[in-house]
């Protein structure tokens, strides 16, 4: 399995375009794009610098219905093919409409497989500044363990590792932790990839030195 993260607020290589949001492919039995960042153009040309062709990818999965996270899709829906949409159930009816008209949309609420080896964590209840918001991750199982993968955490980071453990034991997680500062939850993982939204980096990094990477446009992992 090998994830690349194809859009962010920072990058590890020269000449990719950074942006707010966040999109990260995983490679495994299928090509599954996890997010779509806001800019299209931006996705696109990373994608293309990386190599990442939009149209081998098989399944895109959006995690929450905020701009910075689903403002890339029209883009993948335009230049692929055959795909299946992995939505929360929280989206807009008309949205799930629309994204019908060019995509399989398969509608999440509880947890769901979507390959042997990734899963959805299904749509995990949060609230992001005052309003309820539904929010699903990706579960990995990978080599070294299973690895969670999150949008913003708006639904918390200890929701979404409890989801993860379910799978089997928790190797690490990568994403946007937004606020998060319960930094004693992390004990144990070997790999942190604090990305996006993530406020606490610098804490996270100088409690766990040896777990955390530096994530961004361009980071890739293989296991």
């Amino acid at each position: 399995m090998r994830l690349t993260i194809a859009y962010d607020n920072n990058s590890v290589e020269e000449g990719l375009a950074e942006g707010w949001g966040f999109s990260c492919l995983v490679e495994a039995e299928e090509s599954i794009l996890f997010d779509t960042g806001w800019k299209g153009s931006d996705l696109k040309r990373n994608m293309e610098a990386l190599d990442i062709k939009i149209r081998d990818i098989d399944a895109v999965v959006l995690s929450h219905p905020h701009w910075d996270h689903i403002g890339g899709l029209p883009c993948i829906l335009s230049n692929g093919e055959g795909l299946r949409a992995y939505i929360p159930s929280g989206f807009s009816r008309h949205y799930m409409e629309e994204v019908g008209k060019h995509a399989d949309v398969v509608e999440v609420k509880d947890a769901v497989r979507i390959t042997d080896s990734v899963w959805s964590t299904g749509e995990l209840p949060g609230t992001h500044e005052g309003e309820l918001i539904g929010e699903q991750s990706l579960v990995l199982k990978t080599s070294k363990g299973v690895v969670a993968l999150a949008g913003c955490s708006h639904c918390g980071v200890d929701r979404i590792m409890e989801a993860a453990r379910d799978h089997g034991e928790l190797y690490g997680i990568i994403g946007g932790f937004h606020g998060f500062s319960d930094y004693d939850i992390l004990k144990g993982l070997k790999l942190i990839v604090p990305t996006h939204c993530t406020q606490h980096r610098l804490e996270i990094r100088e409690r766990y030195p040896e777990a955390t990477r530096e994530g961004g446009v361009g980071w890739k992992i293989e296991f």
